[in-house]
């Protein structure tokens, strides 16, 4: 029998770091990081795709979009409720241009350019990147982009990533 998800259940937020889900506006360091992440509240979360929208005015192919290659770049992992690093995608390698985002497995990217803004989307999906299952987290644990640079200054237009899930196991 196929899994079906009530329609109360269905994820989609943009990730947050409590005050925007605009990426372009991190202002990160090695030592303090801007983090931008959905944490499970109550039932387990299962996440299966992450959406990444990438907007800027000329996006160049060596470079992180229309600015130069980050220099400490960006992690992507996931945090259990205690904070331990569950798991790091990429092996820890930093996502420095927005080439680096083919490391995962699993993904697609779509650069569409022409007058205007250029914009990038990625459509990654967890479960070929990660032990062939979606991604579950559960309560308190949370799926997290860890930026190591500020960004903000960048002139940057917009980066939004936007999970889609379910919750699992729901009772409400």
């Amino acid at each position: 029998m196929a899994h079906s998800v009530h329609p109360r259940d269905v994820l989609t937020p943009l990730l947050s770091n409590g005050t925007t889900t605009d990426m372009s506006l991190a202002d990160g360091t090695v030592e303090t990081p801007d983090i931008f992440k959905i944490t499970a509240v109550g039932s387990p979360y299962l996440l299966t795709r992450v959406d990444i929208y990438m907007q800027d005015g000329s996006i160049k192919p060596t470079n992180f979009l229309g600015a130069n290659a980050l220099t400490n770049g960006i992690l992507i992992r996931v945090r259990d409720s205690d904070s331990t690093v569950r798991h790091l995608y990429t092996d820890g390698f930093a996502i420095k241009n927005h080439n680096h985002f083919g490391l995962l497995a699993g993904i697609d990217v779509e650069l569409d350019s022409g007058a205007g803004d250029d914009v990038i989307v990625v459509r990654w999906t967890l479960s070929k990147a990660h032990h062939n299952l979606p991604l579950e987290l559960d309560a308190g644990a949370s799926f997290e982009f860890v930026f190591q640079d500020d960004i903000s200054s960048m002139g940057i237009t917009s980066i939004l990533a936007q999970v889609q899930g379910s919750i699992h196991g729901s009772k409400r």
